[in-house]
């Protein structure tokens, strides 16, 4: 069945954070869904190795604006694939490339974030079909690394995952980088059983003035 809402570019441009909800309870995940849209956070993530993952993508997408992009993450094969867009997911993030994923996907005009690492992965991942690639682990390179990336491969647009926090996003920016994937830096365990959402808001916004201010 396909998505019933398309995926929101300009969304996604005008903030290209994904905030990647993994193991939260699906209430908690509805509320945590509904402060991030209040906050202005315009993508969200649930990874598919997250117990009732496709029951909290239904619910975010129950309660998102139409602007709001809800994805599926950790996406390994076809039947995660098709169980995540009956879900409602508009867009897929895998931490692997998967050539057959990727044309299923453009098949589909769902857009899919393959992970890669290597120049090689990230460009097959490119030719296969992806608009932006998910450079995974980001954390062990670092900005330069994704700039040593980029330096022959500027056609690409790379979203990177791993550690990616308000020290580093900067630096990451300055590398090149058109996006980035943010769970513990937004959703923290204990911050968010808590409730703590001026925190969570407060982050959010953060990370909003970065990318404003790098413009």
């Amino acid at each position: 069945m396909p998505h019933s809402v398309p995926f929101n570019w300009d969304s996604f441009r005008s903030f290209p954070a994904v905030g990647i909800l993994r193991g939260f309870p699906t209430e908690l995940v509805k509320e945590i869904g509904q402060q991030c849209f209040e906050a202005g956070l315009t993508n969200l993530e649930v990874t598919l190795n997250t117990e009732d993952a496709l029951q909290q993508i239904r619910s975010l997408r129950d309660i998102a604006p139409a602007n709001v992009n809800i994805g599926a993450g950790t996406v390994i094969d076809e039947t995660g694939l098709n169980a995540a867009i009956d879900a409602g997911a508009n867009f897929i993030v895998s931490p692997v490339t998967d050539e057959d994923l990727i044309q299923k996907c453009t098949k589909l005009g769902v857009p899919i974030m393959p992970g890669a690492y290597t120049p090689s992965e990230v460009l097959r991942a490119w030719k296969s079909g992806a608009k932006i690639i998910k450079l995974f682990p980001a954390n062990i390179g670092g900005p330069d690394y994704a700039k040593s990336i980029l330096a022959p491969l500027d056609q690409i647009e790379l979203l990177a995952v791993g550690n990616v926090n308000l020290e580093n996003l900067e630096a990451y920016l300055r590398a090149g980088i058109s996006g980035i994937g943010l769970g513990t830096p937004l959703f923290d365990k204990k911050r968010m059983e808590n409730r703590d959402w001026k925190w969570l808001r407060d982050q959010i916004a953060a990370f909003h003035s970065i990318f404003k201010n790098f413009e």
